[in-house]
């Protein structure tokens, strides 16, 4: 918290020409308080969904298989590596600063006073954006990973409702709602940026479809392609299972009674989930899809109106 308040402490010391009274005064130190909670904000968020993922773990892994736990401690050892973490952050870090500094010499400068304190939350922004853009990035792998349906020993009476299935289902949902409010944070600034700027410019017209077409392609990525991958286990191990319990009904040494109990499964199992894409999950993706890009989409409806 101390760390974070320093920025915003320059700020207030060093303040934008014309001091505090002035407009460019207080928007300097109104967005730097402003990135410095996107930051707070971030943290609390992202240790959440750390937590949350931390004690779904052990119901998730429970069912691997010994492929299964080739291809998860494999990918939890690519992940761990600090110095793919320390180039994200670094990257995302540059990027961000590279990114601010170009702005300095647009017309951006007579809107928006760019001072000392602007690098620094940018640029500890951007390495959080670059750390959080790791982690999104691996959980998807991990996703693809575990992808095969050799991986899982799923209830074959009810593929979908086994604990790992669930349970690998929510943590993918918890990392897109992530995704979704990181995306909607940090896109705040370059809309707020790009409402005084000349339409004419460039600079910040690429940085403005960019950033948008990037939210949308890496927010749906998150939501959709893991579910896809589980559900197409779920779906292979279903079919699997329709076509065991038809073979074993077709036996013509049952009773009556055995018929009608293996036909009383046959049904039960053709009638569980194919996929673990439910309504909520629908209504989770077009939500979080809705919350990063819609704000985007209005300002240029309205801009462009």
């Amino acid at each position: 918290m101390a760390l974070l308040a320093m920025p915003t402490m320059l700020a207030i010391a060093m303040p934008a020409p014309g001091g505090l009274s002035s407009p460019t005064g207080v928007t300097y130190v109104c967005w730097q308080a402003y990135y410095a909670m996107l930051i707070i904000s971030i943290l609390l968020v992202a240790r959440h969904a750390v937590g949350s993922a931390a004690s779904a773990t052990p119901d998730a892994v429970r069912s691997l298989t010994p492929t299964g736990w080739l291809h998860y401690f494999a990918w939890s050892e690519r992940s761990g590596s600090l110095r793919h973490q320390w180039g994200s952050a670094v990257g995302g870090a540059g990027c961000s600063t590279l990114a601010i500094a170009a702005l300095a010499h647009t017309s951006a400068r007579k809107v928006l006073y760019l001072g000392p304190s602007s690098y620094v939350m940018v640029c500890m922004a951007g390495a959080l954006a670059g750390c959080a853009l790791y982690w999104l990035v691996r959980g998807v792998m991990l996703g693809r990973s575990l992808s095969g349906p050799e991986n899982f020993e799923l209830l074959w009476t009810m593929p979908a409702r086994t604990p790992a299935v669930e349970q690998l289902s929510r943590i993918f949902r918890l990392g897109f709602y992530v995704a979704s409010f990181a995306a909607t944070l940090y896109s705040y600034p370059v809309l707020w940026l790009a409402t005084r700027m000349p339409q004419s410019n460039d600079l910040i017209i690429i940085v403005k479809f960019g950033f948008l077409g990037a939210a949308a392609i890496g927010t749906l990525s998150i939501g959709v392609l893991p579910q896809l991958w589980v559900s197409k286990t779920v779906a292979v191990a279903r079919r699997e299972s329709i076509y065991r319990a038809a073979a074993a009904a077709a036996d013509e040494s049952l009773t009556p009674t055995e018929f009608n109990s293996m036909a009383s499964l046959l049904k039960s199992i053709a009638d569980t989930p194919a996929s673990t894409i439910n309504d909520r999950t629908v209504v989770g993706i077009i939500f979080g899809f809705v919350a990063a890009v819609g704000p985007g989409v209005v300002q240029l409806m309205f801009r462009h109106g």
